[in-house]
């Protein structure tokens, strides 16, 4: 996702995988209203790039129907195998998973919906993906990006081990490129790529309850390990002592729950426009709730 795989700050694989089910049945009550509101329907080619294990893309692929067709994109083997099996599983033929690099990506007006989640954050050049996510948009489809900003994450009351774990990640992702408050950014950074008249809204969440509450202690998981390579030695001590870490002690692990609590989530900016010229989609109908435009 990042030009070098490395360079990503979560860890990958089956581990990577497990912890993507959660944020996608977590999130996709979000995602669903998102593709609603633009209009994803019947017979439309779609694209997913940092797909992940593909969840996102299974449900693009349900909403376009036998007519249409979705792709999701990766750099992770391990995810993309999952995913190419689930779908065997369920018996999708309309959805292919590509394993490519999301900065070489190009494939120009081939789509109807050109989308990411949680992917431009963790770019050092996002703007450049963004000009290519465009062209890759057919006359009359949508572009939509979903992207989250750290500052949005809190909890109460306050936990020391959450407020650590947030300020690692942060600034994790800082050190290696990305931006973690790329959210806000969307509307300046899709007009700065020539996307006209931006539709965003924020979407603010609250977890009291269930998985979605742990999904910090699982990213934190996933991301100890690079945490410790950086070579803060903060860093170090404290990871050390968290549930998960490869230098983890069993003795002294710091609790990442607290009773009464809530975790409000990443403050996610969904943020999407269609291709300039028309008012209308190619296939006639009015997307719901979005001022739709047409190539010229």
């Amino acid at each position: 996702m990042i030009a070098a795989l490395e360079r990503y700050a979560i860890q990958g694989g089956r581990e990577g995988y497990d912890r993507l089910q959660v944020l996608a049945r977590s999130r996709w009550p979000d995602t669903r209203d998102l593709f609603e509101r633009v209009g994803v329907s019947a017979g439309m080619q779609c694209i997913d790039l940092g797909c992940g294990g593909g969840e996102v893309t299974f449900e693009l692929t349900r909403m376009v129907g036998p007519a249409g067709h979705a792709v999701g994109v990766d750099m992770d083997e391990v995810k993309l195998d999952l995913a190419r099996k689930d779908a065997a599983a369920r018996g999708m033929s309309n959805v292919e998973f590509r394993t490519a690099n999301v900065n070489e990506w190009d494939d120009p007006a081939a789509y109807d919906l050109v989308y990411c989640r949680f992917l431009l954050e963790h770019l050092g050049q996002p703007d450049e993906l963004l000009q290519r996510m465009w062209a890759a948009v057919r006359p009359g489809g949508t572009i939509a990006v979903e992207a989250t900003d750290f500052d949005g994450e809190f909890g109460e009351p306050p936990n020391e081990a959450f407020a650590t774990a947030q300020r690692l990640y942060r600034a994790l992702v800082d050190h290696r490129g990305g931006d973690p408050v790329a959210g806000r950014r969307m509307f300046r950074r899709f007009l700065d790529a020539g996307i006209p008249r931006p539709s965003v809204r924020l979407v603010q969440r609250v977890d009291a309850e269930g998985e979605a509450k742990m999904l910090f202690v699982l990213t934190f998981r996933a991301i100890a390990s690079a945490v410790v390579d950086e070579g803060s030695p903060p860093a170090r001590r404290w990871t050390r002592h968290w549930p998960g870490s490869r230098r983890s002690s069993p003795t002294r692990r710091r609790s990442s729950r607290n009773r009464g609590s809530f975790r409000s989530g990443d403050g996610a900016t969904s943020c999407g426009a269609a291709p300039h010229g028309a008012t209308r989609r190619s296939d006639g109908r009015r997307a719901p709730g979005r001022r739709v435009q047409r190539r010229r």
